[in-house]
């Protein structure tokens, strides 16, 4: 279901001002403090649309993804089925 109105400004700037001074919690975790604290009510697909576009958002490693590169077959001696 779509928001019923726009998010505001104020709300977008309570968002990412709270994400900077909180920076290891996830989105969802930072929508609901901020519920708690009283700062803004809004979803969490909200809080991660505004910290996206504000380009707040990263993973939570930063390794490049292996796919794609190939599967390197486990050095072995015998086999580790014995009949």
């Amino acid at each position: 279901m779509a928001d019923e109105r726009p998010m505001e400004d104020w709300e977008k700037q309570a968002i990412i001002g709270f994400h900077l001074k909180n920076p290891l919690e996830g989105y969802r975790r930072l929508t609901f403090m901020m519920l708690d604290a009283d700062i803004v009510a809004v979803s969490p697909t909200s809080v991660w649309r505004v910290l996206g576009q504000a380009g707040l958002l990263s993973k939570w490693n930063g390794k490049p993804s292996r796919k794609g590169t190939g599967f390197e077959q486990p050095a072995g001696g015998e086999s580790a089925l014995a009949y």
